[in-house]
């Protein structure tokens, strides 16, 4: 888009000086049209020295030296992934982070369950069998064998409440993560519906920013062709093509930030939308959510 944009204003550089020097236009207009094309090379120049950093950084990813490697430009004209009406809320539960959060809060459902069972008994089902004694005159007498058979129990009376402070512990510790868990499925749907209205509204900006870029590139060739017949002066060019610049600019960033919202929302739901994978997903976490210790 710069590359017609200075291609045009070095035409009318070029048209403002043939005919300056026939007597026709004023310094005024070369002046004009001078910075016009001096600061479209301008942002040209930015542009490029841009997209160098962007090649230099696929370089590196790509594991290329930067100074080997480039990308033709190319004119790409991507579409925005249409979006099914209806997505189910179990896509987000393919998130990684809402995935990490719920099995943290699993876990420590399950250590609730551990610390309930140290209040019980140790049972142990095997034989034991020994000295008690290790004095070396009686060590194998009779009475310092000792031996049982059949289940034992070990039961300790008094702990200074520890038990009962760890099932405390572990109790908080289980609403802490739920906590955890709820607050993150909140972010997790506000990200999702961020990037659904910035679609929407970005839409409505951009239908309504082309309209205005054709009415600037008609304006723009009105403007000229007046002022090659004389009807007006270099200033209602200059204002003109100046406005369809910034309009195509600003049309084109328009259309950046919509791709970008889409990719952001296919961030947010963890993935593309297959509603059948994510309810097969969703079905193997059915019940994880429940609270066992309490």
């Amino acid at each position: 888009m710069l590359l017609a944009t200075v291609d045009a204003y070095a035409k009318a550089d070029s048209i403002t000086e043939r005919r300056f020097k026939g007597g026709i236009a004023s310094g005024i207009d070369t002046g004009r049209s001078g910075v016009q094309l001096a600061e479209a090379q301008a942002q040209l120049a930015d542009v490029r020295s841009n997209r160098a950093l962007a090649e230099h950084a696929i370089a590196s990813l790509v594991g290329i030296l930067a100074s080997n490697f480039s990308i033709a430009p190319a004119t790409l004209n991507l579409a925005l992934l249409p979006i099914p009406i209806g997505l189910p809320s179990t896509l987000l539960q393919r998130r990684p982070d809402v995935a990490a959060a719920e099995r943290r809060m699993a876990a420590a459902n399950a250590e609730i369950g551990v610390a309930k069972a140290a209040f019980f008994p140790s049972i142990s089902l095997a034989g034991q069998g020994g000295f008690q004694n290790t004095g070396l005159p009686s060590l194998f007498t009779a009475p310092n064998l000792f031996w049982s058979i059949g289940p034992s129990a070990v039961l300790t009376l008094f702990d200074g409440g520890r038990r009962r402070a760890q099932l405390a512990v572990a109790r908080a510790n289980w609403r802490q993560t739920t906590a955890s868990y709820r607050g993150q499925v909140l972010q997790t749907f506000q990200d999702v519906e961020d990037n659904l209205s910035r679609l929407h509204h970005l839409g409505d900006e951009t239908e309504a920013e082309q309209r205005a870029e054709r009415q600037a590139a008609q304006t723009e060739a009105l403007s000229l062709n007046r002022y090659l017949k004389g009807a007006s002066d270099y200033l209602d060019v200059f204002t003109a093509q100046t406005t369809a610049l910034r309009v195509r600019r600003t049309a084109i960033d328009l259309r950046t930030r919509r791709l970008q919202a889409s990719v952001e929302l296919i961030r947010a739901l963890g993935g593309g939308w297959n509603p059948a994978t994510a309810i097969a997903t969703a079905s193997d976490r059915t019940g994880s959510h429940r609270s066992k210790g309490e």
